[in-house]
């Protein structure tokens, strides 16, 4: 069982939680295009991996169901989502993916959700994961730590140049992020 919130768009506020029961569906709501061919990222749906109590804010977040690592920095390919493939993983091209500048996500959904407050520590250790597994490039870290953070749907845009993929692993087996051995920080 997998929990995600979607939104109408980017600047909806309220979002619907929605609790999605098996991985098929999951990677069907992921990786298929949202219908027809977009100008402007702007009027797609979002989605986030967070499930919310209230609006979408950093106090109202519950829990964290999966792990998104956002992909930008245009050296590291498309393909090294098949790094993260002993787990269950999907991944897709961002809607500004060129040939030239790989952007993309790799999603992994979580053995456990991750109680809001203790992200923090988890973003530390999915960072140290992907030193550990891909040990080049970097995702976004402020997508990373940031537990209200939403995605766009995946869709086809009409951008000359653009080259949108979309693949996924399942191996039966989620993501058990351990986190206990990070100290939390004081502010």
């Amino acid at each position: 069982m997998y929990i995600i919130t979607t939104f109408s768009d980017k600047w909806a506020r309220f979002g619907k939680k929605t609790t999605i029961k098996d991985n098929q569906t999951l990677r069907r709501g992921l990786l298929t295009p949202y219908p027809g061919k977009w100008h402007n990222k702007d009027n797609l749906p979002v989605w986030s991996p967070t499930s919310f109590n209230g609006n979408r804010c950093q106090a109202n977040a519950e829990t964290v169901n999966f792990l998104v690592f956002d992909i930008d920095d245009g050296l590291t390919k498309f393909e090294t989502w098949k790094l993260f493939s002993k787990y269950d993983v999907y991944a897709h091209t961002s809607f500004s993916n060129t040939e030239e500048h790989n952007k993309y996500r790799i999603i992994l959904p979580l053995a456990k959700p991750v109680p809001a407050n203790d992200w923090p520590r988890a973003a530390t250790a999915a960072a140290m994961i992907w030193s550990n597994i891909v040990g080049t490039g970097a995702p976004d870290m402020k997508a990373l730590k940031d537990r209200a953070r939403i995605y766009y749907r995946y869709a086809i845009p009409m951008t000359p140049g653009a080259k949108q993929m979309a693949d996924y692993s399942l191996s039966g087996t989620l993501l058990d992020l351990k986190y206990d051995h990070i100290k939390a920080h004081v502010y």
